[in-house]
This record gives structure tokens, sequence and C-alpha cells, in this order.
């Protein structure tokens, strides 16, 4: 599956079967239909869409930055029944009750932690196939701004947020930045740079490193790193 989530002038979704791509825009309702989203995750046997563009036309659709769009129990790539949302049974979607857009995604254990631009939820499975899925809020005021900044651990995930480095377990959002409380703002805003945030972790050296665009510099990518050692909890 890719999805660059390029707007409605960009492309579409779209998968491979090993052999060839296929576009993807599954019907919803009526005569609208998904054409992107920011993210795409497998959870309890469906598809979600986190974020969407829906419309008619991807030129013509409307931006849904609180939405979070599952397909059917099955197979997702149904593009005609897959994803209907006024078929029970079929697809739908939950709207998480904010005006903040979703901005990263990731499991904690069989949690799926989402986090918006201030704020932080979860995913509850309900097991119900009219309303498989329900949203709780976890936090308040700590969210994430980099989509890809979200780095997975067994028993937290690290996220860079709009105040800080965090980390989540699904019931509490905490800092982990105390000694460089100011460090995130050092992020660029200009030039996309947090979306330009990537984490990633290394075992062999039980550290994690986030690139990021330094502010005092204006860069348009990024050009420092910022090292964790989750051990020791230095920075």
């Amino acid at each position: 599956w890719a999805t660059n989530f390029s707007g409605p002038t960009g492309d579409p979704i779209r998968f491979f079967d090993g052999t060839a791509w296929t576009n993807f825009l599954p019907i919803i309702n009526g005569a609208n239909e998904l054409h992107q989203s920011l993210i795409l995750l497998p959870y309890k046997d469906r598809l979600l869409a986190m974020n969407t563009w829906e419309g008619a036309t991807l030129a013509g659709s409307t931006a849904f930055p609180q939405r979070i769009r599952f397909s059917q129990n099955g197979s997702p790539i149904d593009q005609t029944l897959g994803w209907l949302d006024d078929v029970v049974g079929r697809g739908g979607f939950i709207d998480i009750p904010t005006n903040e857009a979703i901005v990263s995604a990731e499991f904690i254990k069989d949690t799926l932690l989402i986090k918006c631009e201030r704020s932080s939820w979860k995913v509850i499975y309900t097991g119900n196939e009219t309303l498989p899925f329900v949203v709780q809020q976890i936090n308040t005021e700590l969210g994430a701004e980099s989509t890809f900044s979200i780095v997975p651990f067994d028993r937290g995930v690290f996220t860079v947020g709009n105040y800080g480095v965090t980390t989540d377990d699904s019931v509490n959002v905490s800092r982990i930045d105390e000694r460089i409380p100011d460090i995130v703002f050092s992020i660029n805003n200009d030039n996309e740079g947090v979306e330009r945030v990537y984490g990633i972790r290394n075992f062999q050296q039980q550290l994690v490193y986030w690139s990021f665009p330094n502010s005092a510099e204006n860069p348009t990518y990024p050009n420092k790193i910022l090292v964790y050692n989750y051990i020791n909890r230095t920075f």
C-alpha cells in the first residue's frame, strides 16, 4: 500500500499485488469515494484510513482531518462494497471529537494509539459489526507534530510533540525531555520542517535518533540529530 497524502491535486492511494499497481478509490456512499489518507494501518482484520480526503472525485474531494474510516472485516480491496458506510457490516467511520488533525498513529501491544496535533487518543475495539471501534482520549495537551517521529517500544511509544518529547503507554502521556525542555522549539517550522522530523531506534547501541531541521539555520532538510539513550535516560 502507498499513500503520499498529496492533496486533491496529487496522487490517489495505490496498492501493489506483486505484479501491478492499482489505484485505490473505494466507494464509501452514493457517488463519494475515499481518495487519500495520511495513514493506512490494518487493525482487527480491517484496514483503517486516517485523516482522509473524500468526495466524488479527487479534485473535488473534501478533507476530514479528524476522521478514522474503516473497511469491512476481511479483504479491504473490494472497492465496490468493502468500504460502504451506509450498509451495516461493511465499512464505516468515526470522527475524533476535536478540531485537531490526526498526525500519527502507532500500536502498543494490541492498542492503537492516535496522535493529534495537541492531544492523544486510543482506538478501542468493540467487536460490534455496526460500530467496531470507538475512541477514548488519553491526554488533552500532548500530541504529535511529526508523523514519522514515533518510535515504538514495548512499554511506551516515543513521540516528538508540540511541547516536548513524550512517551505514551495508552494510559498516560508524559515528557521524557525534562533535562532539555526547549529542544522541540528548535525544530524549524518553515519549509515544512515539522513534517521532516524522523525517528528510528538503534537496538544494538540502545539509542533513539531523531533527525530534524534546526530553526536557527532555517534549512529545508534535517541538519541535526537528537540522540536519546533509553537505558540511562540521557540526551
